[in-house]
């Protein structure tokens, strides 16, 4: 939130204490991103490419994944398509 821009090169990691559906709203976001949500194997189980920011705290869509996961990652909105992520994708990251 608030931030300006995400670098293409750059991504946030979010780790969660145990497996849920954790969802991800775009509330005083200023850009687009994509969200990348992991289970514990860090294998892909959802995403949402070019996640809208909103302004108003009543009309703005909270993002949940369908499957249970850990860790969210944010990155830059088309870095989905670049990279070719999909469900089932691992990501390696330590």
């Amino acid at each position: 939130m608030f931030r300006d821009k995400l670098e293409s090169s750059e991504c946030m990691l979010f780790k969660f204490d145990g497996s849920g559906n954790y969802g991800i709203w775009m509330l005083n976001m200023n850009f687009s991103i994509d969200i990348v949500w992991l289970d514990e194997n860090k294998r892909v189980v959802d995403l949402v490419e070019s996640a809208a920011p909103c302004n108003s705290f009543f009309r703005c869509k909270t993002y949940t994944p369908k499957k249970k996961a850990i860790y969210v990652v944010e990155f830059a909105s088309g870095t989905i398509g670049k990279e070719k992520i999909a469900k089932g994708s691992l990501m390696v990251f330590k």
